[in-house]
């Protein structure tokens, strides 16, 4: 596609994030948006958070970044992100293709440009990514999730699990992308967490099974790579119970550096547990709920490439096999290689309807 001209097409990415930040989903959208650039096409990234942008506009060669700053109060941001968007209506004009990463984009943020795009019959696709956190989710959530899947002409489903909690036909599913990084020997780290700082990622169950590990493993170390709500909580909860040898080195630019140099890895989302699968390190994952056992369990063979625990007492119990343990960690090396970046874009491409 990138040698003619004539087929270069104009993608406009809506997403609800920092184009500049770490996490799964802002992540997929750089690595697909950079994907597409390489192919010769030129993308537009409109990137709608809460949070404030270190800057609020970027442009590299066919790629451009337009972030759009919202209120705090609820009400202000629905207000904000409509009235930007549709103040951009030129870009969803241009744009070939128009794609929303999660429903809130669609959903709450594009009230007032969606009915000019059914107008327009514009193409209009949609990514959902993740969960918010609740279990059972809400039934409101369901709504515009179903709501957002019936208005596109086709979605993508990064897990097979949003089919069975959210009631969506997903058009194709996926499990994100990756980057196989050359293997380190060292082992500068024992043991790495990575992963959001929060209460669905089973951080405080790895905390909670920390002096009993020690028991059993005396020289191990812990690396936490992440940030969120709970670091406070987290930093307060190793301090009151005296655990030893445990580092908070918060959010970190290229966490695959500390994978790559450690002997084991706790994983909380796909993105981390690829990044593992792809340094063929050995997964301790827990679930403390039905929905992120699915989540877990419904990644195809999964318990053939990780360890999936319940609680603490299975982080203890699963740590000498994992690290005694060959086959996994070369079965997900295996499934990492064919979870690149580049298969993921020629999903999206499949997705569209392209070659």
């Amino acid at each position: 596609m990138a040698d003619d001209k004539k087929t270069r097409m104009s993608v406009l990415f809506v997403a609800p994030c920092s184009y500049f930040d770490r996490g799964g989903v802002e992540t997929h959208v750089r690595e697909v948006a950079n994907e597409f650039v390489e192919d010769g096409h030129f993308v537009t990234i409109i990137s709608i958070s809460p949070q404030v942008f270190s800057r609020n506009y970027y442009k590299k060669d066919s790629l451009r970044v337009i972030c759009i700053p919202l209120g705090r109060k609820i009400i202000n941001r629905f207000i904000n992100a409509n009235l930007h968007l549709l103040s951009r209506i030129k870009e969803f004009y241009r744009a070939d293709i128009v794609h929303y990463h999660d429903y809130k984009t669609l959903c709450h943020w594009s009230v007032l440009v969606y009915p000019v795009l059914f107008l327009l019959r514009k193409k209009v696709y949609i990514t959902f990514h993740g969960w918010e956190g609740k279990v059972p989710p809400s039934r409101v959530v369901k709504y515009q999730r179903k709501g957002a899947e019936l208005i596109v002409r086709g979605n993508m489903c990064i897990g097979h699990f949003i089919s069975k909690w959210y009631g969506t036909k997903p058009t194709i599913v996926s499990y994100g992308g990756v980057r196989i990084p050359p293997l380190a020997n060292g082992e500068l780290f024992n043991t790495v967490f990575v992963g959001r700082l929060e209460q669905d990622s089973g951080i405080m169950s790895f905390l909670q099974a920390w002096s009993d590990v020690k028991k059993q493993f005396p020289w191990m170390s812990l690396i936490v790579c992440g940030d969120g709500t709970m670091r406070t909580n987290l930093e307060e909860f190793v301090d009151n119970h005296k655990l030893r040898d445990i580092e908070f080195v918060g959010s970190v630019s290229n966490p695959q550096y500390y994978i790559m140099n450690c002997r084991l890895v706790f994983a909380s989302g796909y993105l981390s547990i690829l990044e593992a699968f792809s340094c063929k390190r050995p997964v301790i994952s827990i679930y403390e709920n039905e929905l992120k056992k699915d989540y877990l369990v419904m990644m195809p063979n999964s318990r053939e490439m990780m360890w999936i625990v319940r609680d603490s007492k299975g982080v203890v119990s699963s740590i000498a096999e994992a690290l005694a343990n060959k086959e996994k960690p070369k079965k997900a090396f295996e499934f990492a290689k064919e979870n690149s970046w580049n298969e993921v874009k020629s999903s999206y491409y499949k997705l569209w309807g392209l070659h």
